[in-house]
């Protein structure tokens, strides 16, 4: 067989890059293209509700007399522990031992 000539990859394997067609300036390409781009508009625009939320709840947080940074400490300790608890208390005992050692 000439090299080249065949395409090694199975049937069945997924494409990471699914906007590879045959002609770039078709109609379908440029469609699929629109559409992927409007999907990361909208994702972006979640986001950017998301941090606005996050941030009128840490100022609801200082107006309350809470320290916002603790607040979002606290919260990132608690995802880490819901994520894997046992690597949670490591660093917990870790954090202990440290603080320990320099007061």
């Amino acid at each position: 067989m000439p090299l080249g000539g065949s395409n090694d990859a199975p049937d069945d394997a997924d494409d990471a890059d699914d906007t590879k067609v045959a002609d770039p300036t078709s109609p379908e390409a440029i469609k699929h293209l629109k559409e992927a781009s409007e999907r990361i508009d909208y994702s972006m625009d979640e986001i950017a509700d998301q941090q606005a939320n996050i941030k009128a709840v840490l100022a609801r947080c200082k107006s309350s007399g809470l320290n916002a940074a603790t607040v979002r400490k606290a919260v990132m300790l608690r995802r880490k522990r819901n994520a894997d608890p046992a690597k949670y208390d490591e660093e917990v005992e870790l954090l202990d031992l440290y603080l320990g050692a320099i007061t």
